[in-house]
């Protein structure tokens, strides 16, 4: 009897070991997972190696054009709540969510990886690499699916939505992927536009539209007798003016464009933090008046000419995974500003009304911020440069100072941006408000304005020659010396600011 109690007893343990052994050869099925974009720089190649552990560990990676073709049907964005993760996941088949972000401080890389549950669209597991140099990420594509293995095991698909089905049919959730989806009631809404992605801008051009309002003030130093004063000494008696330029009602107005390119942040965006910029307005319809150097009552038009060009590099960095936080940029480049007026024109005006043409060059340095208020719709820049002169026309010192350095000046710029994606994705619309100053301190006797020059002296005085565009009054020279027509004493009383305040509205594109 005992021999049959243990008889008995070992066939039963064997049957349960082998019951238990074919349990655990019974493989579990495959995990559908999404793998979302990453983040930052080397973004794109840190997720393929991620991609790659998964799947040759048997994790099934949705394609991503499944996964968009799916947002799409879905009308979801790139942001989503849990519950719709696990719409989302219902509709793939997923059981969970990957996300990960590169990111590079200092001397540091590192990549966080996150899982989330499809069952209730929230993280279960995070998992980081890093070094000291980019190739440290590759240990995503020795390590990644080990060490997240556990969090993936903590995850499941959501449950298949509950819809009345007719016996005998099989719920559409349940189809192959070659089965269609039930036939809609009505017909789907439009999709909503994309949201913002976490992508660089790494093309951006635009139209520009709009007027400059220049204005100038300052105060001469003349001979009285070129104003037609009777004197005793026309050599010492002198008289100060004001000198000033008023731009006509809204401005002169221009048109111009402004481009940016940022070779790094096509593709995986492995670096998108340096570009270059070229910005450029020219005047179209421009002109001024003054009164005529004869007859006062009768006006002279002088043409104006105006062109603004700037080329530089850009540095950008963005505080923040999305394009609405923060992002600095600072610029270094080559300018040149030229405001130009007729000078046969300006030789028949009163002289009281003569103006220089201003032509520099210069080396900007500028730095900015923008911030979208409204994401999409409403982002707000904020620029400031200050601009070093290398540079100014001969023009311009021919008709205020020959002896003239050239000029520097400051400029701050404020932008208004709205995105148009219901357009296309990248159309916007921007509004600038922008003021810059360029300061000259003129110096020197005035060149001559006939162009066979001027040459010889004049009888009685520097104040009766009229080949100068307008002889500044001269230090009289003790008894029995010649005058030095050099040695000014006369001019522009201190440094001359010339303002200018832009208006522009600008259409443009930006690629991500």
């Amino acid at each position: 009897m005992r021999h049959v109690v243990v008889w008995t007893v070992g066939l039963a343990a064997l049957v349960l070991a082998l019951g238990g052994s074919d349990a655990q050869a019974q493989p579990r099925a495959a995990q559908r997972v999404v793998v979302d974009s990453f983040g930052g720089p080397q973004g794109g190649t840190t997720r393929a190696a991620l991609v790659r552990s998964l799947e040759e560990n048997g994790v099934v990676v949705i394609p991503s054009d499944e996964v968009e073709a799916a947002r799409g049907e879905l009308d979801l964005g790139s942001r989503m709540t849990s519950e719709q993760y696990v719409e989302l996941a219902r509709a793939l088949r997923a059981s969970a969510f990957i996300d990960g972000r590169v990111s590079r401080q200092r001397r540091r890389w590192s990549v966080t990886v996150s899982v989330r549950s499809a069952t209730d669209g929230e993280v279960v597991g995070r998992e980081s690499w890093g070094g000291r140099t980019a190739a440290s990420l590759g240990g995503v594509r020795r390590t990644g699916y080990r060490r997240l293995a556990d969090h993936l095991g903590a995850t499941s698909a959501p449950a298949a939505a509950q819809v009345a089905v007719s016996e005998g049919e099989t719920p559409w959730y349940a189809r192959g992927q070659d089965d269609e989806a039930p036939p809609a009631d009505e017909e789907p809404p439009a999709p909503a536009p994309a949201a913002s992605s976490q992508r660089y801008d790494s093309v951006r051009f635009a139209l520009r539209l709009g007027s400059l309002y220049r204005w100038m003030d300052t105060t001469v130093q003349v001979y009285a007798a070129q104003r037609g004063a009777t004197t005793s000494d026309p050599a010492r008696e002198l008289l100060e003016e004001d000198r000033a330029y008023r731009g006509p009602g809204a401005g002169h107005f221009e048109l111009g464009g402004s481009a940016e390119l940022y070779p790094g942040a096509f593709g995986d965006q492995p670096f998108p933090y340096l570009g270059v910029l070229v910005a450029f307005t020219h005047s179209i319809a421009p002109g001024a008046v003054a009164p005529h150097r004869m007859n006062m009552g009768e006006q002279v038009s002088v043409p104006t000419n105006q062109l603004d060009f700037l080329v530089a590099l850009r540095g950008r960095y963005r505080f923040g995974a999305e394009r609405r936080e923060p992002e600095i940029h600072v610029d270094a480049g080559w300018g040149t500003f030229n405001f130009d007026l007729g000078r046969t024109e300006l030789q028949e005006i009163d002289p009281r009304y003569i103006v220089p043409p201003m032509q520099h060059g210069y080396v900007q340095l500028g730095a900015g911020i923008s911030y979208g208020i409204v994401p999409t719709y409403l982002t707000a820049s904020l620029d400031f440069a200050y601009r070093i002169g290398t540079n100014i026309g001969a023009d311009t010192r021919n008709v205020w100072g020959t002896d003239t350095a050239p000029s520097n000046g400051l400029l701050v710029g404020i932008e208004l941006k709205s995105e148009i994606p219901e357009i296309a994705q990248g159309v916007y619309v921007a509004l600038l408000f922008q003021y810059f100053q360029l300061t000259t301190a003129f110096r020197g006797q005035v060149g001559c304005a006939q162009p066979g020059g001027c040459s010889g002296s004049v009888e009685p005085g520097p104040w009766a020659d009229e080949r100068l565009w307008e002889v500044w009054p001269v230090a009289v020279p003790p008894a029995g010396e010649p005058i030095d027509i050099n040695d000014v004493v006369g001019g522009p009383l201190g440094d001359v600011n010339d303002n200018y305040v832009r208006f522009q509205l600008s259409a443009g594109y930006a690629f991500q």
